[in-house]
This record gives structure tokens, C-alpha cells and sequence, in this order.
């Protein structure tokens, strides 16, 4: 069933029947459109000189920074994600309080507003997709308002973009 039994192989078939410069390189390096001149190859060997060791480390450095970066990056969205997760879109009263302040202020791009019971005090998270997390529980309009007017202005000044810039 097969062309050729264990004793006669296909490739070796072949590489009988090439050559013995075909099979070691040496026809290839003969052609002439692959010659490098000899003056030619002398300064491509000097123009390339070996990495010196502040580019090594300099290179080692620049890696560990990128790991840690994407680290960091992936703890945060990670972060982001189990709260988006665990909090709960608001409605009622502290909705329309926070529309009405953001109305006040001017805000064109205006935060998601949610629930998070996990939390224990009001917080701003998140620089593409900006959201507003406030505890539960009731509070007053007045310490409503003014925990939606401290979180705004973390949101309107960029202080989560600003931080990761700091960090």
C-alpha cells in the first residue's frame, strides 16, 4: 500500500538524487543574486554591533514597566467589572437629584449613577466608562447632595485618569 518500505524512505529518495551541494547550501550561496560582495558584508557586520549593557537594561526595564503596566491595567478592570457587577442601576429620588445637580453644573457626559451595597461611602470609578457607586441606605437630601456634588468634582477634574498618570 505504501510506495516505499521502511528501508527506502521518500525524503531520503530525494536527497539522493539532489545534488550533494544542493543538500549542504553550497549551490545556493553560489548563485549570483545572493552573493553579498565582500565589502559589502565587512560593513554590514560593523554596522551592527552587539547590544551594549545599558541597552540591555534599559530593555529589561522597559519589559518589567510593560508587565507591570498590563498588570495593573487588567487588577483595575477587574476591579471595574465586580463592581459594575455588584452594584445596581439607581432610581427614584437620588436619580433625579443627581440629574438635576449634573444639569446645574453643565455636564455634557454625565456618569452612570448605581447602588453598591458593598460599599461603605460614596465613590467615582472609571476613566472610559465613568460611574458614580453610592452605599446603601438612606441619607438626607443635604449629605446626598453633597456626597453627588464631591463625587462629581473627582469626575469633572479627572482625578481617576490623573491618578493612574501619578501612579
Amino acid at each position: 500500500l505504501l510506495p516505499f518500505s521502511p528501508k527506502i524512505s521518500l525524503t531520503g529518495t530525494v536527497l539522493e538524487r539532489l545534488p550533494t551541494e544542493a543538500v549542504t547550501g553550497e549551490l545556493w550561496m553560489r548563485a549570483p543574486d545572493l552573493r553579498i560582495p565582500e565589502d559589502r558584508a565587512l560593513a554590514v557586520q560593523q554596522a551592527a554591533p552587539a547590544m551594549g549593557v545599558w541597552e540591555l537594561l534599559f530593555l529589561l526595564w522597559a519589559t518589567v514597566a510593560g508587565v507591570l503596566l498590563f498588570r495593573a491595567l487588567w487588577q483595575y478592570g477587574r476591579c471595574l467589572r465586580t463592581l459594575r457587577r455588584e452594584s445596581s442601576p439607581m432610581d427614584g429620588r437620588a436619580e433625579q437629584l443627581y440629574r438635576q445637580i449634573c444639569s446645574e453644573l453643565g455636564m455634557r457626559r454625565v456618569p452612570e449613577l448605581r447602588l453598591c451595597p458593598a460599599l461603605r461611602a460614596p465613590m467615582q470609578a472609571g476613566c472610559l466608562c465613568p460611574m458614580v457607586l453610592l452605599p446603601s441606605g438612606d441619607m438626607e437630601e443635604t449629605v446626598l447632595r453633597a456626597a453627588l456634588l464631591h463625587e462629581l468634582t473627582h469626575y469633572r477634574r479627572g482625578d481617576v485618569c490623573y491618578k493612574w498618570l501619578v501612579e
